[in-house]
C-alpha cells in the first residue's frame, strides 16, 4: 500500500527550459512558462483535481479497465468482510472468470451481453447452473441477463394494463 502523502506538490521551475512544473504521482507535469498567471492557474487547477481525487491524478473513465475495477472491489471486500471470510472468498471465485475473459477491456464497455458471455464460460467450465446464477447476480431477473434493457416486473405490467377509472360524462 502506498504511503500517505501529507504535502502538496510544489510549483517548481525547470531551469533548462524555463517552464513551470509539478512532480505528482511520479510524473513531471509541465504547466507553462514559469511565473506567469497562466501557469499558476494551471497549477492551482491541477492541485485541486489531485486533492479531489484523493491525492491521485484523476483518471480518464475510458482508460479504467475491468482488472482495475475488480482489484479495487476485492480490496474493499477484503477490508469490509475480512480477508478470509466466506463472502470474500465467494467474491474472488465469482470474479475470476470475469478477469480471465475481460481484464483489459475498458470497464465502460462491459455490459449485459458480456456478462452473459461470462456466464456461458462458467457453464462450459462445468459449474452447476444454480451456483452460476447465484454467483452472477443473486436474485436479479433473467431479463437482465438476456437483454440490454430490463423488462418491467409483472406487477408493473399489470398496473400499466389497468384501464382508466370510469367517469360519467356530463
Amino acid at each position: 500500500m502506498p504511503t500517505l502523502i501529507k504535502r502538496v506538490p510544489m510549483y517548481c521551475r525547470h531551469k533548462p527550459s524555463g517552464q513551470a512544473y509539478a512532480f505528482i504521482d511520479g510524473r513531471m507535469i509541465y504547466l507553462g512558462v514559469f511565473g506567469t498567471a497562466a501557469s499558476k492557474a494551471e497549477y492551482n487547477r491541477l492541485i485541486a483535481e489531485w486533492l479531489a481525487a484523493g491525492r491521485r491524478l484523476p483518471t480518464d473513465p475510458q482508460a479504467v479497465t475491468i482488472a482495475e475495477v475488480v482489484a479495487a472491489f476485492r480490496r474493499n471486500a477484503a477490508v469490509y468482510y475480512g480477508p478470509r471470510s466466506k463472502t470474500a472468498v465467494n467474491i474472488d471465485e465469482s470474479l475470476r472468470p470475469v478477469v480471465k475473459l475481460y481484464a483489459r477491456t475498458p470497464a465502460i464497455e462491459f455490459g449485459p451481453l458480456r456478462l452473459k458471455a461470462v456466464r456461458e464460460s462458467m457453464i462450459r467450465a462445468g459449474r452447476v447452473r444454480a451456483s452460476i446464477n447465484r454467483r452472477m447476480c443473486g436474485n436479479c431477473p433473467k431479463a437482465m441477463m438476456n437483454r440490454r434493457m430490463m423488462n418491467p416486473s409483472r406487477r408493473q405490467r399489470k398496473r400499466s394494463r389497468r384501464p382508466e377509472p370510469f367517469t360519467e360524462r356530463a
